[in-house]
This record gives structure tokens, C-alpha cells and sequence, in this order.
């Protein structure tokens, strides 16, 4: 396929709707994100020697690992291939799991800590449920759910690959946590399903094809509800992120929006941890609808280092209810 049908392959309507959002400068850089694969970054599982001896085998094989500060035992992997990558005895040996550096920071943002108890939505395929489950270090409750069945055996197979034995794992529309388990969980993940803008390639022919703002209205309907159902499941004093991997306004500061105008629990959108990656804040408005003004906490991460493209928010269940 020649690189000018590649090019066509991305709807215009995305690109016209890209140059609205974001400035020349960043939307140049999503659109060149487009027909480039994205940074290779990955965890390492177990402990410091474990990272010593990964990081020693990706030396000799020509990489050259760059700790990540804000993730502890994650690495963008310089100079090197995803493929060369899954060619290493550490790969082999399930030592290294790959991973996005957005992914991980939605889990990061959500500080859980030993003995909390831990909600995630929308679990498969379970990278950032490891994640949870290795900061509660074997402390605490964790329930995993995926509305799909087939997905189930791929986030089992992650959580062992990750020595994480303590989870539960449900097949349940997440929408109904909000009437089962209401003020249960001290954290509470929502990587809700989205229109995966930020996932798409010139070549991915039917990636693009499916892309419509009819689907990003259905998908906002259907966060809203995840969001909401999340929410009511927090204990007072809890918190929950929002993120997904999509430009959308209606995806991200849309449902957001929404949901704070019609949650029937006491929430407010808090400040992201300072330690995360810089992007861009929540948009004020969209199409001349005004957000709530909180909402300009939320973080969009967008191309051009070594992030993808990904919209990540906290929200914090007030202590009293009163």
C-alpha cells in the first residue's frame, strides 16, 4: 500500500475535528502520530535484581533503557524494536510486559496503596490491573471485571505472569457495580471502552473505517453510565480515574461534564498527581458548550515524546456526605 492511500485511510472529519481541539502545532503532531508506531516502553517484573539483569540483557542486545521516574521499574527502551525486544530471554521468561506509558500513568494516578480496597470497571486485557494489584502488595480486595467472556483468560493470564493471586475476576456489565456495590471500594479504576482515536494507524484500514461521530455518541452514553456506576461505588473519601485513549471531547470532558451535573453522590474533580507526565489541561468547551470548570484538572496527553495520545481525570468521593 503506497504511503498517499495510507494517508486517505484517516477520516478527514477526524483531522478537521483534531485542528479544533488542539493547536497547529499539537494537531501536526497527532496527525504525524498517525503514520508512526508508537514509543516503546515496557515494566519489568519482580525486584532490583530482576531490573538489573533486564536492563544488562537489553545492553548487550543494543537497547539502551531509560528508567521512567514516575513509574517504578518501567523503562522507554531506546534504540531498540518491539520485535527485537520480544526476542530477548527476558521477554521469554515473562520478565518484561510492554506497555504504554499512558496506561501506566492512569494506574499511577490512582495511589493505591496496601490494604485498599480496588474496583476496575473495565479490567482486560489487565496491564494496568497488575499494576493495582502489585502496589497493594497481597493487602486488600480486588476485583477485576470485563463485560466479555473471551477477554477473562487473557486478564487471568496477565495477573499470573505478574505473580498477582488475590484478584477476583467477573464477567459483568459494569453499569451494574453502581446498584450492587455501592460505597465499597477505596479505589476505583474506569478505562472505559472508547473510539480508540489515539490508537489509529494510516494502514489500519478497518480502525478507520469504523471511526464516526455516531460511534463516539454511542460510546459517550455508555462511559456515562460506567462513570456513573463507578462513582456510586466509591466510599466516602475515595477516588476514582477516568481515562481512555481517544481525542473525543464527548468521550472525555463531555461525559465528565454529564456525569457531574447528574451524580447522585457527592463528588469534585481533584488536581492529578504532580509527578505525572505533562500534556494539556481538560478543555473548557467544546462546539460552544461550556465544562465545568473543575474539569480543566483532567489531563490530556497527546504525541511527540514518549506518551501516546490518552485523556485521564480524578475524581474524589467527598469524605461526608453531609
Amino acid at each position: 500500500m503506497n504511503t498517499q492511500h495510507q494517508q486517505q485511510n484517516i477520516p478527514g472529519e477526524l483531522l478537521e475535528r483534531l485542528g479544533t481541539i488542539y493547536d497547529p502545532e499539537v494537531a501536526g503532531l497527532v496527525e504525524a502520530s498517525f503514520a508512526s508506531l508508537p514509543p516503546l516502553s515496557f515494566r519489568v517484573i519482580g525486584n532490583d535484581g530482576a531490573r538489573s539483569g533486564v536492563v544488562e540483557e537489553l545492553r548487550e542486545s543494543g537497547f539502551a533503557p531509560e528508567p521512567v521516574p514516575w513509574c517504578k521499574g518501567a523503562f522507554v527502551a531506546r534504540g531498540g524494536t518491539r520485535h527485537g525486544l520480544q526476542d530477548t530471554v527476558s521477554w521469554s521468561e515473562g520478565r518484561i510486559f510492554i506497555q504504554s506509558l499512558s496506561s501506566m500513568a492512569a494506574a499511577v494516578a490512582l495511589e493505591v496503596e496496601p490494604g485498599h480496597h480496588v474496583l476496575d470497571l473495565c479490567a482486560a486485557p489487565g496491564g494496568k490491573t497488575a499494576m493495582l494489584g502489585l502496589d497493594q502488595r497481597g493487602r486488600g480486595v480486588l476485583l477485576a471485571n470485563d463485560r466479555s467472556r473471551k477477554r477473562l483468560a487473557s486478564l487471568r493470564s496477565v495477573l499470573d505472569q505478574h505473580g498477582v493471586s488475590h484478584a477476583e475476576l467477573q464477567n459483568r456489565t459494569g453499569e451494574s457495580y453502581g446498584g450492587t456495590h455501592r460505597d465499597c471500594f477505596d479505589r476505583v479504576l474506569v478505562d472505559a471502552p472508547c473510539s480508540g482515536e489515539a490508537m489509529l494507524r494510516q494502514d489500519d484500514v478497518a480502525g478507520c473505517e469504523d471511526w464516526s461521530t455516531r460511534r463516539i455518541r454511542r460510546l459517550a452514553s455508555q462511559q456515562a453510565r460506567l462513570l456513573t456506576a463507578g462513582l456510586r461505588t466509591l466510599k466516602p473519601g475515595g477516588i476514582l480515574v477516568y481515562s481512555t485513549c481517544t481525542y473525543a471531547p464527548e468521550e472525555n470532558e463531555g461525559v465528565l461534564d454529564k456525569v457531574l451535573r447528574r451524580i447522585d453522590v457527592p463528588v469534585e474533580i481533584d488536581p492529578l498527581p504532580m509527578f505525572l507526565p505533562e500534556g494539556l489541561p481538560g478543555l473548557r468547551e467544546w462546539e460552544g458548550v461550556s465544562y465545568d470548570t473543575s474539569i480543566r484538572h483532567g489531563l490530556r496527553l497527546v504525541p511527540g515524546g514518549d506518551c501516546t495520545g490518552f485523556f485521564i481525570a480524578r475524581l474524589r468521593r467527598s469524605s461526608s456526605d453531609s
